[in-house]
């Protein structure tokens, strides 16, 4: 039996080539009543990131079915990471009123699993959309990318590619933090101002330079300790170049190969690779979840100490989350894509 109809971006074909927002089409459609375990809840916030963009290709070998436990058709409601505030539970963890994170659809309200969703503290000094910026799977995947993948040590130099974005600004300044000398990789000359005050040491516009590779290698003559990626293609092989012997790689992304085209450039420097013995891992940053605790309470410090920070640009309304996406691949954004949809 549904308890209420709710307004929902549902799928209506194959994201594949170049993204277009008429993937989704918004909708009515029943929400069914919880059950045991479950959660209703208002949805409050949706985070918008590059892995939606891959999500949307709705093929098997990607990450969304270890986040619902299936994979995504075309007619469902699009899924995301996001906030919730809880309507009526139905599992002993939680309680009307109740503020949740975890990946939720794309719906004003929606019946969640609660074994699935986590717990927000909401803090009087702190924005709630903090849970999507540093509080979160972003600031999650910085900081396991940096300390258990690359395992980051003061003075190294550490490269850093979208380093205009969510992820990659946090990267940034974490890494300042920890004594690394930082260069920032971002598109144009306002997102290298946003990676230089993040605490890059030094910023490149990829949109500028002929030769990318040329350009990490003059930022960084003496070579580069840890690359964090979150583009691969043509960046991770210019990166490469510069790489210095016992050098980590970081993969935490592959922008690159997420907008699909006839123009996908692959690796041609592995014999660096090998003859500098490089180490290249990628890693999702909820394989680390558990460690959560620990890495909020350090994202905490370095926020209140200015070292990060919140940064967002946030669209009203559900309709808004299909053009927000686009954001992410024309590099419009300069925070975190965020969309409010219910009340705060």
């Amino acid at each position: 039996m549904s308890s209420h109809d709710t307004s929902a971006l549902v799928i209506d074909r194959h994201a594949r080539g170049a993204y277009s927002p008429d993937v989704l089409r918004l909708e009515r459609r029943a929400v069914p009543a919880p059950e045991d375990g479950d959660l209703l809840i208002e949805v409050l916030y949706l985070s918008i990131d590059p892995t939606n963009r891959n999500w949307l290709k709705l093929e098997t070998a990607n990450t969304v079915r270890e986040k619902i436990g299936r994979d995504l058709r075309i007619g469902d409601a699009m899924v995301g990471e996001g906030l919730g505030n809880v309507l009526r539970s139905r599992h002993p963890d939680f309680i009307e009123g109740d503020v949740v994170a975890g990946v939720m659809e794309w719906q004003e309200t929606a019946v969640v699993p609660g074994a699935r969703m986590r717990h927000v503290d909401v803090a009087e000094d702190e924005p709630l959309t903090a849970h999507l910026t540093i509080y979160s799977h972003i600031g999650m995947a910085a900081m396991v990318g940096l300390y258990e993948i690359a395992k980051i040590q003061p003075g190294e130099t550490v490269l850093v590619s979208a380093a205009g974005g969510a992820t990659g600004r946090l990267a940034v300044g974490i890494a300042a933090a920890h004594g690394c000398r930082v260069i920032g990789i971002a598109g144009g000359p306002d997102k290298c101002t946003d990676v230089l005050r993040a605490g890059a040491s030094a910023a490149i516009d990829y949109k500028s330079e002929d030769d990318l590779a040329a350009g990490i290698r003059a930022a960084a003559p003496e070579g580069v300790d840890v690359y964090f990626d979150g583009v691969g293609g043509a960046t991770l092989d210019a990166a490469l170049s510069a790489m210095s012997r016992h050098g980590r790689v970081a993969i935490c992304g592959v922008m690159s190969d997420y907008e699909e085209g006839p123009h996908r450039v692959g690796i041609r420097n592995m014999f660096l690779v090998l003859i500098r013995e490089l180490k290249i891992e990628g890693y999702l940053a909820g394989s680390h979840w558990h460690r959560r605790g620990d890495y909020f309470a350090k994202l905490r410090q370095l926020l209140r100490s200015g070292q990060i920070e919140h940064r967002i640009e946030e669209s009203v309304g559900l309709e808004s989350a299909a053009n927000q996406l686009s954001k992410l691949f024309t590099g419009d954004n300069r925070g975190k894509l965020v969309v409010r949809v219910g009340r705060t």
